[in-house]
């Protein structure tokens, strides 16, 4: 196992860890992952434990931030989440993205890095609402507040590629996580907040994953033990909401996609009880209740980090009963773990439907 480098939030280097027990992670394309560390005591990381000092651990290309840590005679367990756990700790208040400006709205990518502006790189006397009456911040005291920018804050290269533009809207306060998180989810991208030691930044990434070229199967000898899992119990094919008495249109019978489909056997419409009393909310509502298909399958002669990533789209082949499946599966999350020198790394695959959102399903949403 590598050394694990824990830096302060200055990025100034602090000690050097080299006496761990374990360490487990669980690492997402496009959410919050979690790190576990068991070790003897260390007097240097226990001072700064019990100071409180922010601190950022670096294990090679795998960064965290402690959130925590429970020491006793034996060993200290620290706890910690990935970088982009920061963003939890940001509000963002109700907006719109249609105004005189943008008569056609955002796209979800711009709208992410809009809101990461405003969060970071702006002096702020004001969160921005869209509706050209921003929303002013103030103490206890009811005096004006000016929330400075961070100035070693950078976004990334954007993603390359064109996004439809939607009229988004938000109408009660969230958590800038929450947003990133979803809205990215709508273009099938992953993002991660990286520690540039180098430059002394943080460092916003966004990315898609790419479908990799190798076809995993028995025959090739790069896996075995596929267990294919189809559930359509909760599936379904149109719903109906209580429509909110603000709307105008009447209660609404629509089917996914928003055509009424005549093929469908009148025996096989599948009406669902959709929450939420928008439209937005029901259509969100909707896009959850698909047919799940998920895969788990031993892999093997592929490495992480080397052959594939987050977010990478994988090839599966396998016969059962006469019948060949071809499943295109992509990786939503890896669990590594070391037991002192012993290391696994175990991938979470998805259902290329599980990877995004009807981008329609929230222009109007809570």
């Amino acid at each position: 196992m590598k050394d694990i480098i824990v830096y302060d939030f200055d990025f100034n280097k602090k000690v050097i860890l080299t006496n761990v027990q374990s360490i487990n992670y669980t690492l997402y394309y496009n959410a919050v992952g979690t790190a576990e560390l068991h070790m003897y005591i260390n007097p240097f990381l226990m001072a700064l434990l019990n100071n409180n000092t922010p601190l950022v651990m670096v294990h090679d290309d795998i960064q965290w931030i402690v959130t925590g840590y429970k020491v006793n005679i034996n060993e200290l367990i620290v706890f910690g989440r990935t970088l982009n756990h920061l963003f939890t700790k940001r509000i963002v208040v109700p907006f719109v993205t249609v105004d005189i400006l943008n008569p056609n709205g955002m796209d979800a990518q711009s709208l992410v890095r809009k809101l990461l502006t405003e969060s970071y790189l702006l002096d702020r006397t004001e969160y921005w609402t869209g509706k050209g009456n921003n929303a002013k911040i103030y103490d206890d005291n009811h005096s004006a507040v000016t929330l400075k920018k961070v100035d070693n804050f950078v976004l990334g290269e954007p993603i390359s590629g064109t996004f439809t533009p939607k009229a988004y809207r938000r109408d009660t306060v969230h958590d800038l996580m929450t947003l990133v998180k979803e809205y990215l989810d709508y273009i099938a991208a992953g993002h991660q907040l990286y520690f540039d030691i180098p430059n002394r930044r943080w460092v916003f990434k966004a990315w898609l994953g790419n479908e990799i070229p190798i076809v995993i199967s028995d025959d090739n000898r790069t896996g075995s033990d596929f267990e294919k899992t189809y559930e359509a119990q909760d599936a379904f094919n149109c719903g109906i909401y209580s429509k909110d008495e603000s709307e105008d249109t009447p209660l609404e019978y629509y089917y996914y996609g928003g055509k009424y489909d005549d093929t469908i056997p009148t025996i096989l419409r599948q009406e669902a009880s959709l929450s939420g009393k928008t439209e937005a909310e029901a259509r969100k509502s909707m896009a959850t209740k698909y047919a799940k298909d998920t895969l788990k399958a031993s892999v093997y002669r592929l490495q992480y980090g080397r052959d594939y990533k987050l977010g990478d789209i994988l090839t599966f082949q396998f016969n059962y009963g006469g019948v060949d499946f071809t499943n295109k599966m992509y990786v939503k999350a890896v669990s590594i773990a070391w037991d002192k020198d012993i290391y696994t790394c175990t991938p979470t695959l998805a259902s290329l439907d599980d990877r995004t959102i009807d981008e329609e399903s929230d222009k109007d949403g809570n």
